[in-house]
């Protein structure tokens, strides 16, 4: 992730939907705390709820700097049921695979299968480990959270998986912001933007804009992009409000 596109995408929602209250923050694939230490940047008295299933992360999460008592760290995975997943690191710290608990034995045998053929661990073994997996809907009701003002999603394609487990909350338009990691062209790693775009118009968001494109390495077309939605009831909030601020033809030039 290009970290000075999330500073880009606080600054537009301070630009463009100023009457959005910013309070509470979900950083869902948090790493190692880059975006949320962004987000209590540009919105300092906010409340950030930062879920990381890798442990490594969660022990180089980051927190220097800011008032501790403002963050919410969660050693959790968010998506579309609640269970428990297989966690593969794939050898870099940023590129995660979650593996539904059906392949947990198939996984953990194939792993061992190589280690008994090469003689060697495999490299993409070092990190397997099972992990809680919940709704973002069932956090939220267990934590008694009514709202969220923008929701993060950074789970290397399984982006979709975490928002149907938010739908109850995006169907209450309780979700101000949401940004997924969509995919372009041909990519398969991620999912498409048209699959994004149809989720939101379903649930009546609208697109709010796109940040970090990422072009194809061998390719002139666009491979992925960070793109953000915003709720229809955050949209006619911030459009009411802004023409109700803006000043009547009749007090600038006088009545005639």
């Amino acid at each position: 992730m290009f970290f000075d596109d999330q500073n880009r995408v606080f600054d537009c929602i301070k630009k463009f939907a100023t009457y959005t209250a910013m309070q509470i923050f979900f950083d869902v694939g948090a790493h190692i705390g880059q975006s949320s230490r962004i987000f209590l940047k540009h919105f300092p008295e906010s409340k950030v709820y930062a879920f990381e299933p890798s442990q490594k992360n969660i022990n180089k999460f980051d927190l220097s700097g800011f008032d501790e008592s403002h963050f919410f760290l969660e050693q959790l995975a968010l998506g579309n049921k609640d269970c428990n997943v297989s966690f593969l690191s794939k050898g870099s710290s940023g590129d995660m695979v979650l593996e539904n608990k059906n392949c947990n034995n198939i996984v953990r045998r194939f792993l061992n299968f190589v280690q008994k053929e090469t003689k060697k661990p495999h490299p993409e073994g070092k990190d397997i480990s099972i992990v809680k997996m919940l709704k973002g809907d069932t956090y939220c009701k267990a934590k008694n959270i009514q709202k969220i003002s923008f929701l993060k999603i950074d789970t290397e394609g399984h982006d979709l998986s975490v928002m149907q487990g938010f739908a109850e909350m995006i169907k209450a338009q309780n979700i101000d912001f949401f940004q997924v990691e969509a995919g372009f062209g041909s990519t398969q790693k991620f999912v498409q933007i048209e699959t994004f775009i149809r989720f939101a118009r379903f649930y009546n968001y609208h697109l709010f804009g796109i940040f970090e494109q990422s072009m194809e390495k061998k390719y002139p077309c666009l491979r992925r992009a960070n793109v953000v939605f915003i709720s229809h009831k955050e949209y006619l909030r911030n459009q009411g409000l802004r023409n109700k601020q803006a000043p009547l033809l009749s007090s600038i030039f006088g009545s005639t």
